[in-house]
């Protein structure tokens, strides 16, 4: 806790000062939000009982993304054919989850 606190001494120390209106004091200017250029992918409507023929479908209709080489995706098992997409959302997140177990597991065999 007292690294915590002691940062936000730091921070506010380092911040630029702008003068009060009323007083002779000085306040800290808040931070600007840079602008970001880039804009986020609009989330897929969720429609209860939507199936999808492939994955490519369900790429196609926004509900997955594929990658560089695949950019309809790969599906080597056939696990996306005649999916809910509810199902297809659940896989997805799963995936995503298990890669960074993975992760973790590969840090610790350099840390132990």
């Amino acid at each position: 806790m007292a690294a915590i606190c002691s940062l936000r001494i730091v921070c506010a120390a380092r911040a630029p000062r702008v003068a009060a209106a009323d007083s002779s004091e000085t306040v800290p200017e808040p931070p600007k939000a840079a602008a970001s250029p880039i804009k986020a992918p609009e989330a897929p409507k969720l429609r209860a009982g939507q199936k999808y023929k492939n994955l490519a479908e369900a790429v196609d209709a926004g509900l997955l993304q594929g990658c560089a080489p695949f950019p309809k995706g790969i599906d080597a098992l056939g696990f996306f054919k005649n999916i809910d997409q509810a199902e297809a959302q659940r896989y997805a997140d799963v995936e995503i989850t298990h890669g960074r177990v993975a992760m973790l597991a590969a840090l610790g065999f350099y840390v132990g």
